[in-house]
């Protein structure tokens, strides 16, 4: 009988997961608790956990002790200077949060060329891997929350109720302004750093995008080359256990 895999991809607000069992059973995004944690090792017979996190040692902490109550191994994956064909350009590599290095790694997997991998979540992440697969460097940006949190919480009149459709078009409301001005923020970063690839390589790289955020911003930017995966860092996750580089 095959082992039940659970992936966790643990981010600042929420996690997603999936069950693998060698193929997809299942999978969602949770607020991950003590409670919804053990609910899912009830439900799916899981007989090992593989993570992925960027919320803190505490969290780990938690998920580590739910495992071991359960019995059940549990692996955790680190930023690695090589894997999967992909080098990584930081001189501490530990330092780099481990979702992106899972997501590159992923989208190099896909690409397997020059390679924009942009994750828009709690933070906006931009990070460009080149046709050797190389990192070359990257951006860490505000996501649309922290965007919009900054700046109602730093001035007095900008108050509204709602939220518009998503759009990047001027707006005619306090409302429109701030919630379209979120999104032509993200996307306008996005463009500018392809742009710029461009300029430097003669041609525009394949972009995938991840996170939260990200069907709005390819439905805002139209390009029929940029991809949309949503389980991208978990991807990353199982190529990384694969490789056997993942960390612990």
């Amino acid at each position: 009988m095959s082992a039940v895999v659970l992936e966790l991809d643990i981010g600042n607000s929420s996690a997603k997961w999936r069950v693998l069992a060698p193929e997809r059973l299942a999978g969602g995004r949770i607020v991950l608790a003590d409670s919804a944690l053990c609910m899912l090792l009830d439900e799916h017979q899981i007989s090992a956990i593989r993570v992925g996190s960027v919320a803190g040692q505490a969290v780990e902490d938690m998920v580590s002790a739910v495992a071991k109550r359960f019995a059940i191994p549990c692996y955790f994956a680190r930023s690695q200077p090589f894997g999967c064909g992909l080098t990584n350009s930081y001189q501490d590599p530990s330092r780099m949060g481990v979702d992106r290095w899972l997501a590159m790694l992923a989208a190099w997997r896909l690409v397997q060329s020059e390679v924009i991998v942009v994750d828009a979540g709690t933070a906006l992440t931009i990070d460009l891997v080149d046709r050797n697969g190389c990192h070359s460097g990257g951006f860490i940006l505000p996501g649309r929350r922290l965007i919009l949190e900054s700046l109602t919480s730093s001035t007095e009149r900008v108050r509204y109720d709602g939220a518009p459709d998503v759009s990047i078009a001027p707006g005619v409301t306090t409302a429109e302004c701030v919630e379209h001005g979120s999104w032509l923020s993200l996307l306008s970063a996005i463009r500018s750093v392809v742009a710029d690839c461009c300029r430097r390589g003669g041609r525009a790289p394949r972009v995938v995008l991840t996170g939260g955020d990200a069907p709005s911003l390819m439905r805002l930017a139209g390009e029929s080359d940029w991809q949309l995966k949503e389980e991208l860092v978990l991807d990353g996750l199982a190529l990384a256990f694969a490789d056997g580089e993942a960390g612990r």
